[in-house]
């Protein structure tokens, strides 16, 4: 990324690219994007578009776009250790929850990138990071996908997501377990969070099977009260900053 461009994005919020896509690529998409779904359980491809064929999900780390990201999010001490160690290093940029370049192997055909789920059950597994590496926390006391959370290592809060239906639960952990506390007024999944586990919010969102919504939820370390509603209802949405100052 170089010094245009940084300075173009800090100006506007965002960067035009172009040629991002060869032809080829271009006709691959056009031809498959009417094609059989690989996702598994099988879904109607107006849910689950990146899983109609490889080139899909090829947009998700396209070598120019993924330099770009790297600049913005990624974390440039991980990255010169793992260039140090590794010949062709691992982004150290997330995608949603799950790090698509380090839960695929060659020959994947297709799964779901919200964490949680396996492809055949929710989960309830915690992972810690140290800087360097993953070691198992304690679990989730319902195991659930698509719920989100605030906090840090030593001090979280998990909350909603799904279970069998939309799941207002709420779990604190204090470093090595988790225990529950006070539920969303209502369950909901795929929401934006920001804050800490003691002063934490709950954005948007889905309320299953009904709508997407605005409404937005403060958490005060004991219970959630009604805040005021983002300006337009969505989900799968993302939010960063405090419970006071937050995107």
């Amino acid at each position: 990324m170089d010094e245009e461009q940084k300075y173009l994005f800090d100006l506007f919020g965002f960067i035009v690219m172009r040629d991002v896509l060869t032809q080829e690529q271009i006709l691959k998409l056009r031809s498959t994007i009417r094609g059989g779904t690989e996702q598994f359980p099988p879904v109607p491809q107006s849910e689950g578009p990146l899983h109609w064929d490889v080139i899909w999900r090829d947009l998700l780390d396209l070598p120019v776009v993924s330099e770009l990201l790297e600049c913005l999010i990624g974390n440039p001490n991980l990255l010169k250790a793992r260039k140090e160690k590794y010949e062709v290093p691992l982004p150290t940029f997330r995608l949603d929850h799950i790090n698509v370049h380090t839960h695929v192997q060659k020959g994947f055909e297709g799964g779901r990138l919200h964490g949680g789920w396996n492809g055949t059950a929710n989960q309830n597994a915690t992972e810690e990071y140290n800087g360097s590496s993953w070691t198992a926390g304690g679990a989730l006391g319902t195991a659930r996908r698509r719920l989100a959370g605030a906090g840090i290592q030593t001090s979280a809060v998990a909350f909603g997501g799904y279970v069998s239906a939309d799941s207002a639960l709420s779990e604190l952990y204090d470093g090595s377990s988790w225990s529950e506390v006070a539920d969303l007024p209502v369950a909901k999944r795929q929401f934006a969070t920001a804050g800490t586990s003691t002063a934490g919010l709950a954005s948007g969102g889905r309320i299953g099977p009904g709508p997407t919504v605005a409404t937005v939820d403060q958490w005060d370390g004991s219970s959630w009260t009604a805040a005021p509603s983002l300006n337009t209802a969505r989900r799968y949405l993302q939010g960063w900053g405090s419970s006071t100052s937050a995107l």
